[in-house]
């Protein structure tokens, strides 16, 4: 290559970069003088859940005082939206993000509660499915079983999560959240049993029992240890033994002995 030919490469080259810089200032500057003209606000996922509506995320913003329709695009604080929506205990994540045309997108995702927890202490809160605690909501009430009865932990105040209790076993040895939360997680993943399972009850000797929605009055589980056993043979139960026997033959039935299924009958 000559050296005429380098010079004119290397001329193309500069004013390529100059033209981008130029381009970039331009619209930096002239994003200046964009403003958000209006707020989208969208909630996907399971329609069902109404922890949060577009009126509560727009009031989020109003309280902590951020402002954001009529604010220049440069001025937005982004992180500051996403920061604030964040702090509401029903939400699992936030995206913002914002258009030449003026418009303030804001993406929520709530979390999906699996389990609602009434405790000998009065407290009430959920369980979400990826094991974190949330406080129950004065304008929604999800439809998700209940555990009631012989509950005392605390670790709802303490923001933590079941995966933080299991990793400590002193904590996990006095605990009863954890091994709710197996067992809901295991019964969400058969229809049967979720369709089945209404109420868990834990009993004064901190064994967990469920309450179904048909069959016996209750149905004795014990702890978590072999817990996909136990409900493989509450399955078994409800659909090669209540057939035979009858529905309204058995008042309890106890799972918490491996490989036993203790019927216990209804007095006349």
């Amino acid at each position: 290559m000559s050296r005429n030919q380098k010079i004119f490469q290397f001329t193309i080259r500069i004013s390529a970069l100059l033209a981008v810089l130029v381009l970039f200032i331009f619209i930096n500057q002239k994003r200046k003088h964009f403003q958000v003209t209006d707020v989208k606000v969208e909630i996907p996922g399971d329609t069902t859940l109404k922890f949060l509506t577009e009126e509560d995320v727009l009031g989020i913003l109003k309280d902590k005082q951020i402002a954001f329709k009529g604010t220049s695009l440069s001025d937005l604080n982004i992180n500051a939206i996403e920061k604030a929506i964040q702090m509401h205990p029903a939400v699992k994540a936030v995206t913002v993000w914002n258009t030449q045309d003026g418009i303030l997108s804001i993406e929520v995702i709530q979390r999906n509660p699996v389990l609602r927890v009434m405790d000998l202490l009065n407290d009430n809160y959920y369980i979400d499915e990826d094991g974190n605690f949330m406080p129950a909501q004065q304008n929604f009430t999800a439809r998700v079983p209940v555990a009631t009865g012989f509950i005392t932990d605390r670790f709802h105040q303490k923001n933590m999560s079941i995966s933080e209790v299991i990793k400590d076993d002193s904590l996990s040895k006095s605990a009863i959240t954890d091994d709710l939360f197996k067992f809901i997680s295991l019964i969400r993943q058969d229809s049967f049993l979720t369709a089945l399972t209404e109420q868990f009850y834990v009993n004064m000797e901190g064994e967990i029992e469920i309450v179904p929605k048909a069959g016996p009055e209750t149905i004795l589980l014990g702890n978590a240890m072999d817990a996909e056993d136990k409900l493989n043979r509450m399955r078994l139960f409800y659909t090669k033994g209540l057939p035979s026997a009858g529905w309204n033959t058995y008042k309890a039935i106890n799972l918490k002995y491996k490989e036993q299924i203790i019927c216990t009958k209804k007095t006349l």
